[in-house]
């Protein structure tokens, strides 16, 4: 059976029921990390990095005895771990239909098959308490991709009538910017860490596909072409990214609070194989590295990143997938169709200007550009009418319409990313990355000056990613050191490596606002100046930190007895962090935007401020 590689970060919803021992407390909406792939059956080591789930996959056809045996051993051993286990269905990819995506998704016997396939799985496994989640389809050609989302709606609409609890995903985003559609969970998408890690910044891409109710995951990709370094291609294997440029894509998914984060890894590399690989391949140093993001920031700060909600941006970037599909070949830089505006992402990044994605569908709706002051448009040639319409009525209306080519009425920022496709070229060294970030640095200030004065929300240091989230009185603010510095040698190995940063960083502040570095509970110094705070913060190696931003001082918090419980009051009405104690049972919790959290009411319940160190008990 063929098994895919690949981690996960679910939503608390996949979280396994608690155990006795931690039956008072509810569940926490959180991050956990799970990995895909070939786990089974070092589920508990796995869990020793902080990695909680994993599937089985590509599965084509309807089982066999022996498939069906095999995959509920894996279930019996994931139950047992505690591990939230998926499978990854693909039946356009039978090879019934020959060769990969030459299957027509409408055909009635493709229809058919795809149908029967999950039918079948469901009937052989569908009953079984460990099986979580499943992946539909997965990645298609763009010319199918309409009709490959409507397949994929049916068989997830057909799964939740068998398993309501069953979450079901798919991740072909990356081919073609296109809505999810209805009745699917969750829409993702993979992104390698090269040649840049800002490469990362596909998740606003994946909101602007999610609808309502809709969650997004975001992949990070571990793959290392052999054509990337001489000595791996000599060997005829894959290799694993190093450690730093992994921790750093990592870091850079997190900040951005996707529901769903997950870790895709060459086959090789398993870091607990009885016969282990060499070391670039199976990659210890790099599994240890994510573990530590996991351990310093997705476990902590999970919680806090679910209960806040996307700052409200003043830009717009615009994607057609009009315009995508009409790219010629040629013009296409690193990445798939739908990731073709990700250089424009990392620009505004670097800038410090924070946006929000629009695709096609959005502008057909009327007023779509209406709450923006700046609308960024990378491809115009092959936009449908209605989102030509829209720019036209956003000019007119004096907003500023910055495109990629002349558009009546727009500013023109001709961008050539052809300096990225070198390293897709066949090249055994590839750009490292403190240069690649160089030349995006410069076409971030070609970009901002064709911007004009007034896009930028604040003084930017581009050595330092950062990304805001909206948690009512509370702000918070996840940085992210870029600062990698490449050891590529004459070989071409490529292992760039970070380097730890004293940074200044400048983000939106009233006067009286408290800065606190939320992992060392320590109190920044700010110096405020037209609503802008000028901080200094120490980011380590190949990772980064969380900011809070208080309206003052961190009181002690509240606990107290209600009518079905107990609640919790934090001294501000914005989303805070709490260790909440029950005997035995600690479980990191964010309030809500209005400073409360409902908590059972029981003797002993203590809550401790994770900012403050401040703490409620209740004592009945």
């Amino acid at each position: 059976m063929a098994v895919a590689r690949r981690t996960l970060l679910a939503a608390a919803a996949m979280a396994a029921a608690p155990t006795h021992a931690q039956a008072a407390l509810p569940p926490a909406e959180t991050i956990p990390l799970w990995r895909w792939g070939t786990s089974y059956p070092n589920f508990d080591r796995w869990a020793a990095l902080g990695i909680s789930g994993s599937f089985v996959g590509a599965l084509r056809d309807p089982p066999d005895a022996n498939q069906i045996s095999s995959v509920r051993r894996m279930l019996d051993a994931a139950q047992r771990a505690d591990h939230a286990f998926g499978l990854y269905l693909h039946p356009l990819n039978s090879a019934r239909w020959g060769a990969l995506g030459s299957a027509d998704p409408s055909s009635p016997q493709v229809r058919d098959h795809a149908m029967a396939t999950l039918n079948a799985w469901m009937s052989a496994v569908g009953d079984h308490p460990a099986l979580r989640h499943m992946l539909l389809n997965s990645e298609y050609p763009p010319r199918w991709q309409t009709q490959a989302n409507a397949l994929t709606a049916a068989m997830a609409k057909a799964a939740k009538a068998q398993r309501a609890d069953l979450i079901t995903w798919t991740d072909p985003w990356r081919d073609a910017p296109l809505p999810v559609p209805a009745g699917v969970d969750v829409l993702g998408s993979w992104t390698y860490g090269h040649p840049l890690a800002l490469r990362q910044l596909i998740v606003p891409f994946l909101r602007a596909g999610a609808g309502a109710g809709q969650a997004v995951m975001q992949t990070v990709s571990l793959y290392l072409p052999t054509r990337w370094s001489a000595a791996a291609e000599e060997a005829g294997a894959w290799r694993i990214a190093p450690p730093a440029p992994s921790a750093t894509a990592l870091w850079l998914a997190f900040a951005q609070a996707p529901e769903f984060l997950s870790i895709y890894a060459p086959s090789t590399a398993d870091p607990f194989s009885s016969e282990p690989a060499r070391r670039d391949i199976s990659g210890p140093e790099t599994w240890a590295a994510l573990g530590q993001v996991h351990a310093n920031a997705i476990a902590p700060f999970g919680p806090v990143l679910r209960a806040c909600r996307p700052v409200a941006a003043r830009t717009a970037l615009v994607l057609s997938a009009g315009a995508v599909a009409a790219l010629p070949a040629a013009s296409l830089t690193v990445g798939w169709h739908a990731e073709q505006a990700w250089p424009w992402a990392a620009m505004l990044a670097q800038a410090g200007i924070g946006f929000r994605v629009l695709l096609d569908s959005d502008l057909a709706r009327p007023g779509a550009l209406d709450a923006f002051e700046t609308v960024l448009v990378p491809f115009v040639t092959g936009m449908p009418d209605a989102t030509r319409a829209a720019l036209a009525a956003a000019i007119a209306a004096k907003k500023r319409v910055v495109t990629g080519a002349a558009f009546p009425g727009a500013r023109v920022f001709a961008a050539d990313f052809a300096w990225l496709r070198q390293v897709d070229g066949g090249l055994a060294t590839p750009l490292p990355q403190a240069r690649a970030r160089q030349r995006l640095n410069e076409a971030t200030q070609r970009l901002l000056r064709a911007l004009e004065p007034g896009a930028r929300d604040a003084r930017h240091n581009p050595d330092v990613f950062v990304a805001q989230h909206d948690g009512g009185a509370v702000r918070w603010s996840v940085l992210v050191n870029l600062a990698l510095e490449s050891s590529a040698g004459a070989n071409g190995t490529y292992a760039d490596r970070g380097q730890a940063r004293r940074q200044q960083v400048f983000l939106p502040s009233p006067q009286d606002a408290v800065w606190i570095e939320a992992p060392r509970r320590a109190v920044l110094r700010a110096a405020v100046l037209a609503n802008e705070a000028e901080l200094t913060v120490e980011l380590p190696e190949a990772g980064g930190t969380v900011l809070a931003r208080l309206p003052g001082p961190p009181a002690a918090p509240r606990l107290e007895r209600t009518a079905t419980g107990a609640v919790l009051r934090a001294p501000f009405p914005g989303v805070m962090p709490y260790d909440v104690t029950l005997g035995t049972t600690t479980r990191r919790y964010a309030t809500a935007r209005d400073g409360t959290l409902a908590l059972p009411a029981a003797r002993g319940l203590v809550a401790t401020c994770a900012l403050s160190g401040n703490r409620a008990v209740l004592d009945i």
